[in-house]
């Protein structure tokens, strides 16, 4: 009852939601690392191909592997990111649920939101760097999220040097820059809320003044201050 009565409940609520997502996040990575592998869009399928030599067939195993592995990786590291920033918005003083939302949630979501998304793209290019390196493709399937394919890379270095500016070159750079942009974000955010603050703190003293030149006379004062 008490934290009814405090409104602390929507703290707990909030929090609770950002913990159950990073654990629908862990979940769902696990998934998307299983069911990838499978079915007529699946890794083997397309490795398993008549198009492909031995030679492709036993990177394109190595390119699994490693994928694999680095799905894993990617899947709890951003569990673990998204659980850590929870904890911390939990353990941050809650003075009102219109201050804890604009305050404490919104810049959480922003970090979070930008640190995932640079995880993401920073494994898209190393493991693309790698299937370019080996000349193969490499399981990748978390690219599923934005309805891509389960693996990155290419088959040969025909076209090396494309490749490498399409795949590795823009996912690391992009998740320098996604990185960066989130702090930025976080800052003009913070920035704008300072404003509106100072707004809002100001605005009874032009309010009162306007209110007053604004003010009607009453008819009898208007009647005695002509006969003055």
């Amino acid at each position: 009852m008490n934290k009814i009565d405090d409104g602390k409940i929507f703290e707990t609520i909030i929090v609770s939601l950002l913990k159950l997502l990073s654990f629908l996040f862990l979940l769902g990575g696990v998934l998307f690392t299983v069911l990838g592998m499978f079915g007529d869009s699946g890794f083997f399928m397309s490795l398993f191909t008549p198009d492909f030599n031995v030679i492709w067939k036993i990177t394109g195993v190595l390119g699994f592997l490693i994928g694999f592995a680095a799905t894993l990786a990617v899947t709890y590291f951003s569990f673990m990111v998204i659980w850590k920033r929870a904890v911390q918005l939990g353990e941050k003083e809650y003075t009102g649920l219109l201050e804890y939302l604009y305050m404490k949630v919104a810049p959480t979501l922003i970090v979070t939101v930008g640190e995932v998304a640079s995880i993401m793209l920073l494994a898209y290019g190393l493991l693309s760097l790698i299937g370019e390196l080996i000349g193969s493709v490499v399981y990748f399937p978390l690219m599923q999220i934005v309805e891509g394919p389960v693996m990155v890379g290419s088959i040969g270095y025909d076209y090396f040097v494309e490749m490498l500016v399409a795949g590795p070159v823009m996912g690391i750079v992009g998740a320098v820059l996604v990185l960066v942009g989130t702090y930025i974000a976080l800052e003009v955010y913070a920035f704008a809320c300072r404003l509106v603050r100072v707004w809002i703190k100001w605005l009874p003293k032009f309010a009162i003044p306007i209110a007053i030149r604004r003010r009607e006379i009453p008819g009898d004062q208007k009647f005695m201050e002509d006969q003055k």
